[in-house]
């Protein structure tokens, strides 16, 4: 999925006539090393107007270490995340952030479990609707 998400933007960004550009950070890496990654992105893009993050944590993450550099978002800077989770929500009422439908793909992946177990046949992928959740820093 994460995949298909940087696909979309860089597509969306060329429909556009902007040029997108792309930093791919292994999910399993450090707190530390994500947040040296983050600090090198700002140094290799000083002027970078807006961050479209793989997921809400990395968008958060992100946000504060504009804000230790001086940045304002959205005013220097746009944050959007990925997840919509309630919890990042309630922590993070600001961010823009793309909203998953969490209790659909659960109820999905436990049908498809049910399926699988009794042998029958399940599709390879399920596409179901995401939302944008407007905050301001986006």
């Amino acid at each position: 999925p994460a995949k298909k998400r940087r696909i979309a933007y860089e597509d969306t960004m060329k429909e556009h006539h902007l040029t997108p550009i792309t930093v791919e950070i292994d999910f399993n890496i450090s707190y530390d090393e994500k947040k040296a990654v983050f600090h090198q992105l700002f140094e290799d893009y000083p002027d970078v107007e807006a961050i479209f993050a793989s997921n809400d944590v990395d968008a958060a993450l992100i946000m504060q270490i504009a804000s230790e550099q001086g940045r304002r978002v959205p005013e220097d800077l746009l944050v959007i995340g990925y997840d919509g989770t309630k919890i990042i929500q309630n922590i993070f009422p600001n961010l823009t952030t793309i909203v998953q439908p969490i209790e659909q793909m659960a109820m999905t992946a436990i049908d498809v479990l049910q399926k699988r177990l009794k042998n029958e046949t399940t599709d390879r992928e399920y596409l179901l609707p995401v939302s944008l959740k407007e905050g301001t820093s986006g």
